[in-house]
């Protein structure tokens, strides 16, 4: 499968180096075009009409992620480029958006190109696209992505009460009272959940803290919410949650 691509980066070799990379281990992606900024970028994109874009965060006068005010539902794949970034890597993550990190690593790059190619990040693009684009706006996270069998499902963060390990499964309990059961391990929403207001209390266990209704001191550390569900915290998550409670 051919692929026409644009690379929007600022630095010279950054752009050489992606540019080389496509060359060694994508031949199907073809660059079509060059720009140092969103602007050159857009008028490049109208111009070509690229099947991918590589887009570079830190640009000089608008950042990478203002493409989207032009192409709020793009007819194009996105691939982000970043430096680390905790925030943006966790915008990327919580809306289900493809993104590499510097420097590249080849086999993360085949991995992304494939995904275009596969058609893998197809379902409910607008919808991950107008997330991500909220969440880098507002600096808050509302929702969250959830891979499900048909796409992509969008939970409001808020309404989720706790989620809980099944084997290699996810269990999320929300405030309605219904359930979702998503594809990834727990260890992979601890990492985008824990930074926000949620707390593992044990190997099964990641509760919203927000729905913690009381905690009992005693030796078996129960941790009671607010639908009255009753879990066990860890001894060895004990300091921290009382830390994170203020306690």
């Amino acid at each position: 499968m051919h692929l026409d691509a644009i690379i929007i980066e600022d630095e010279i070799k950054g752009r050489d180096t992606l540019r080389n990379m496509l060359a060694r281990f994508c031949p199907e992606v073809n660059v079509i075009g060059e720009a140092l900024t969103v602007k050159q970028g857009v008028e490049l994109i109208e111009k070509k009409t690229p099947d991918i874009i590589f887009l570079d965060i830190e640009l000089p006068e608008k950042n990478g992620f203002t493409l989207l005010d032009y192409y709020p539902s793009p007819d194009f794949d996105i691939i982000f480029t970043t430096a680390y970034d905790q925030f943006a890597v966790q915008a990327f993550r919580i809306s289900a958006i493809d993104y590499l990190l510097k420097p590249i690593n080849f086999k993360e790059l085949i991995q992304a190109v494939d995904k275009v190619k596969s058609k893998k990040n197809i379902s409910q693009k607008q919808d991950r696209f107008q997330s991500l684009s909220h969440n880098i706006k507002t600096e808050t996270f509302d929702k969250i992505a959830l891979p499900v069998a048909n796409g992509y499902l969008f939970v409001e963060i808020p309404d989720i009460v706790f989620c809980e390990a099944d084997r290699n499964y996810t269990v999320f309990n929300l405030k309605n009272g219904k359930k979702q059961v998503v594809s990834k391990p727990l260890k992979y929403f601890e990492d985008l959940l824990c930074n926000l207001y949620f707390f593992r209390i044990n190997r099964s266990v990641i509760i919203n803290l927000y729905f913690l209704k009381s905690y009992s001191r005693s030796r078996t550390g129960e941790v009671i919410l607010k639908n009255d569900k009753i879990f066990t915290l860890s001894e060895q998550k004990k300091k921290r949650f009382l830390e994170r409670i203020n306690l």
